[in-house]
């Protein structure tokens, strides 16, 4: 058994550069047409289905319908045959390894092009389903992966999660049917290297595993186990250094937030590793162990090796002007479809942003330049802030219209010239640490926001302002910031307002409780609700009309986790470390939970149900 297992490492390293650059060309190259394939189909079968945005509410729906589906079923075949290729380009690199011959990426890829004529027979078609079906279960990391951008597989983990019976007769299903089909693996091996067709290796396979089924399945099992165990030994290892790091040099307010994202990123570089290489140090036991019973049970067929590489001397410069194409064209594909594409009408698809509260008002004085550099220290996605116009027309950073609350004086804004707002102190009423604070100009937060944070600014609009929608707009504009930022207000012609000066500048309607009717305005791009007086029902009526939805009012964790169940694309949140942790921790798994308690502490996991600062508009 160890002699085996070594050797399989040995068929790894002979070729190991072919092996490394192929999968990586290739997975890059499925991420270039398999993804906006995918996107595409889904995006297809969306407007077929009159849906706008596909949420768990509606997909059962969705898959009902049968075009949808047959869009679906052949999109599942097409990753499918994607996965057949690889395979049929790791059998002749492993076997180009055990016969000690050096090949290329270049030159494995060509050959596997050429055999992958041998399993489209019209007499084989019916067996072609059955070696699908092995293959998906045997290339799992590369379908579900692709698969998993639908949102799909986090539904029915939802939908069947509370349904233990189902779900065990589920994965019971599963493991029946992987143990028995995906032995019939071997038929790519008589196809491409014994050069058999398919319906004659489909007989020999099936002869090869005869009563060695279980045999078979415990030896790939225990390779399985093993290349996953290293993978989770070294997932687990580099997530403890980094806790452990994260616990020594992180600021304390910050530590379990930061340990949180560093989790995520390291769970999505494990995700691409799993991805791109699980397969071929899988597979390796598979085309091991296939000669070794071919060898000892003399399997009839055509001599032992059919197959031949054509070796190719220009690989290098054909491999570099591969890579450079596949890496540009995915940079662009990759920006187009996470901005403008059919991500965004995944709503399950998608973890909601974190929007600071009048900038970061737990920990500096609201609406202040402070709070900004504070938001943006602690990582939000955005910054909400307010705008009022001052009597001599300049767009300033205030909440009230009056100064009492925060400045200690009677001054009204708009009564207010800049100079006389910027002599007022508005730090110290939240802190001595903050003495000093002015009143800030717009155009100062966008300077200190620009290319670090997102601002969501809101116009207080007043029959004493009416030229306030229109300055904002024109200074957005001026700042070059539309792409930074989104323009809200509770007054829907003050929107419309900012739309006529720039119909490009993103808008939202904030209402405090969402009665009658309030959609399908001409000017408004998405919609600020109040979490308290939200249902999941209207959330998924405006997802479907095509609106994004920000939420406020959410002052604690329970209110957190419901909004991002929903499906709310942006919580706004007083303390976004506090928000972030919540929506981080429910989506983490058990064993970086594990972590954060042992390094930060169960007071500090975000399941608590401690309120936030709260939030007054």
């Amino acid at each position: 058994m160890k002699g085996f297992y070594w050797q399989n490492i040995t068929l790894i390293r002979k070729n190991l550069s072919a092996l490394v650059w192929f999968e990586l060309l290739y997975k890059l190259l499925s991420s270039l047409v398999l993804y906006p394939l995918l996107l595409w189909g889904l995006d297809s079968a969306i407007d077929r289905s009159s849906i706008v945005f596909l949420t768990d509410k509606n997909l059962k729906a969705f898959l009902s319908d049968p075009i949808s589906l047959a869009i679906g079923l052949s999109l599942l075949v097409i990753v499918t045959l994607f996965s057949l290729y690889e395979l049929t380009v790791l059998t002749i690199c492993f076997e180009m390894s055990r016969i000690d011959r050096k090949v290329n990426a270049i030159e494995i890829a060509f050959a596997g092009l050429k055999k992958m004529r041998g399993f489209f027979h019209p007499i084989g078609l019916l067996f072609l389903f059955v070696l699908l079906a092995a293959v998906t279960f045997l290339d799992f990391p590369f379908a579900s992966s692709l698969i998993s951008v639908t949102g799909i597989p986090d539904y029915l983990h939802r939908t069947y999660q509370d349904n233990h019976i189902l779900q065990w007769i589920l994965v019971g299903v599963s493991l029946v049917a992987l143990w028995f089909l995906w032995s019939y693996i071997f038929v790519i091996h008589f196809v491409v290297i014994r050069g058999m067709k398919f319906r004659d290796a489909f007989r020999s396979a099936r002869k090869l595993i005869h009563k060695r089924t279980i045999g078979i399945n415990v030896r790939f099992l225990a390779w399985y186990m093993m290349v996953f165990l290293f993978l989770f030994v070294l997932y687990a290892g580099i997530l403890t250094i980094g806790a452990a790091v994260i616990s020594v040099f992180v600021p304390s307010e910050i530590k379990l937030v930061s340990f949180l994202t560093f989790s995520r990123v390291t769970g999505n570089v494990t995700s691409f590793i799993l991805y791109s290489f699980f397969t071929p140090f899988f597979f390796v036991v598979v085309s091991n162990y296939f000669h070794r019973m071919t060898a000892k049970n003399h399997i009839e067929g055509k001599a032992e090796s059919q197959l031949i590489v054509r070796p190719l001397k220009s690989h290098r410069i054909i491999l570099g002007m591969i890579l450079l194409v596949i890496f540009g064209a995915n940079a662009g594909i990759m920006v187009q479809s996470l901005s403008n594409g059919v991500v965004r009408r995944l709503i399950f698809a998608r973890t909601p942003e974190i929007t600071a509260h009048r900038g970061s008002s737990t920990r500096a004085p609201e609406n202040t330049l402070a709070s900004i550099l504070k938001a943006i220290e602690e990582g939000a996605d955005y910054a909400e802030i307010d705008v009022r116009l001052s009597r001599d027309g300049y767009v300033v950073v205030i909440h009230d219209a009056s100064l009492k609350r925060t400045g200690g004086s009677e001054a009204i804004v708009w009564d207010t010239n800049l100079e006389e707002l910027q002599n007022m102190d508005v730090g110290s009423f939240f802190s001595e640490e903050f003495a000093g604070e002015r009143v800030p100009l717009l155009e100062e937060i966008i300077e200190a926001a620009s290319g670090h944070i997102r601002l969501n600014i809101e116009i207080k609009a007043s029959a004493n302002s009416p030229d306030l929608p229109r300055r904002t707009a024109e200074l957005i504009i001026e700042k070059d910031f539309i792409d930074q930022c989104v323009v809200t207000s509770f007054n829907y012609d003050a929107l419309s307002q900012v739309k006529a000066v720039s119909p490009e500048i993103r808008t939202g309607l904030i209402i405090a409780m969402p009665l009658g009717s309030y959609t399908m305005l001409e000017n408004v791009d998405f919609y600020s609700l109040n979490a308290v007086f939200l249902s999941a029902r209207q959330v998924d009526l405006i997802h479907r009309m095509g609106y994004e939805i920000h939420v406020w009012g959410a002052k604690d964790a329970n209110t957190i986790r419901k909004m991002a169940e929903f499906g709310a694309e942006n919580i706004i949140a007083s303390d976004p470390i506090f928000a972030r942790e919540t929506v981080y921790t429910e989506s983490a798994n058990d064993f970086v939970i594990l972590l954060a308690e042992a390094f930060f502490g169960d007071e500090d996991i975000a399941r608590k149900e401690e309120s936030l600062l709260p939030i007054r508009y």
